[in-house]
């Protein structure tokens, strides 16, 4: 009977280890579970964590904010793409996202409707994020007539006002931000080469429909909290009716690239051509043309030996280096040089493979090989249009137009703001080789 006490003495002491030994283990369980939940919790909202509990989603009620979670993951990735993720994570199926967003028409015109679902995000940005400008832009499309099922409308005709017949193209306004990277779609609307009047009359109403649907998205848009500051377009037919309407015009006798401001009287409204459109058409206008002229005074600051920009000088290049592996412009090719068809125009690619300082780069090795100077003014003119670019395209601090470093600023500011307009008083010429 002794030995009783004993025994359940050990076991007492037996089970108080086990009680410890489960309560650390039990502490750290709940410490992984409460570490691996507050990560869960910044990729996924309350809904999914739920939804995470049950064997299937079905009937399942998601919150607002994962359906604009879904609706930003489908557009990005698209129907299959998001239909793997969802194999993987909580999200609701594309019928659902259909069912939400269902009331919403995106007829032609201003999106006012998608407007006035960015109004409450806008209002909790810095001033800095709220500065916008307004890109016009076409897309070509096949001409049809079909049945939107969201307003059960027959669409297919042009819906620009001064416009006749089926659509052939989509014109929109984006709205993209200056100080970060959003952008939205404020409108759109179908546009035809059909135009109402004469060539004139109807370029006259072309340029004031477009100046209406731009005024009215840009006023709408200045409703919401966003300050409008820029439009950038191409210079299509219809851009350039609009830009003449506005009396916007980029000539030899002067410029004048802004209005006043449709909302903000006491600010302006400036216009810009679109920087890779202007881009390709430099690089297209030097293939078609061969020669430039730059003006005297051009030739005189930047003690240039003559005023001809020549494109053969290009072509002798690609000719030199295209016995050697090791090469200083490797881009630039045979068909680079081609004045080429629609599609191949219309690549940015296609102009840098032309204009960019690896080309420059070699035409000031071949001068130096020849002991010629005559490819001198040529390497000028390929560095001056590839650095504009670089620096109205680049997004980082350390290249684009930026106040971080003055003397960078000005130096860029100097180069941009005289050398690349001036030779817009340069002539083009095409001479017989």
């Amino acid at each position: 009977m002794e030995h009783i006490p004993n025994r359940l003495c050990r076991k007492k002491l037996d089970l108080q280890n086990r009680c410890r030994q489960w309560s650390k283990k039990y502490g750290h369980l709940k410490t992984t579970t409460e570490r691996a939940t507050s990560r869960l919790e910044k990729i996924l909202n309350k809904d999914q964590l739920n939804a995470l509990t049950r064997q299937n989603t079905q009937g399942k009620k998601w919150g607002l904010n994962t359906i604009r979670d879904a609706l930003i993951l489908k557009q990005k990735c698209g129907t299959t793409g998001y239909n793997e993720l969802r194999a993987r994570f909580p999200y609701p199926h594309c019928r659902t996202i259909q069912k939400m967003v269902q009331h919403l028409k995106f007829e032609s015109g201003v999106l006012d409707e998608m407007l006035d679902l960015l109004e409450p995000v806008i209002s909790t940005w810095n001033k800095k994020d709220t500065y916008f400008i307004a890109s016009v832009d076409e897309m070509a499309i096949e001409p049809c007539e079909m049945v939107d099922p969201a307003t059960q409308k027959v669409i297919g005709k042009a819906t620009l006002g001064s416009h006749d017949g089926f659509e052939t193209k989509a014109m929109t306004i984006v709205f993209g931000a200056v100080a970060t990277r959003r952008k939205f779609i404020g409108g759109y609307v179908f546009t035809s080469s059909k135009k109402r009047g004469s060539d004139h009359k109807g370029d006259l109403n072309t340029g004031k429909a477009m100046w209406e649907l731009l005024e009215k998205a840009i006023n709408r848009a200045e409703r919401i909290g966003l300050r409008i500051v820029l439009v950038t377009t191409d210079m299509g037919s219809d851009n350039e009716a609009m830009w003449k309407y506005l009396g916007i015009f980029a000539k030899r006798s002067g410029v004048k690239m802004f209005i006043k401001h449709p909302s903000r009287p006491d600010d302006m409204l400036w216009f810009m051509p679109d920087v890779p459109h202007l881009f390709k058409s430099a690089n297209r206008m030097l293939l078609s043309n061969q020669i430039i002229r730059l003006p005297d005074f051009i030739v005189k600051e930047e003690n240039l030996p003559s005023n001809i920009v020549d494109l053969p000088h290009v072509e002798e290049l690609s000719n030199h280096e295209s016995k050697f592996n090791l090469k200083v412009a490797p881009k630039l090719t045979e068909d680079a040089l081609k004045n080429k068809n629609h599609f191949d125009k219309m690549r940015v690619s296609s102009a840098t493979e032309v204009i960019n300082e690896r080309t420059s780069s070699g035409l000031q090795l071949l001068a130096l090989e020849k002991q010629s100077d005559v490819y001198l003014t040529t390497a000028w003119f390929v560095a001056l249009l590839n650095r504009w670019f670089v620096l109205t395209t680049n997004r980082s601090r350390r290249l684009a137009l930026c106040k971080s470093n003055p003397e960078e600023y000005g130096k860029a500011h100097r180069n941009n703001g005289s050398r690349v307009p001036a030779y817009g008083g340069g002539q083009t010429t095409q001479e017989s080789r």
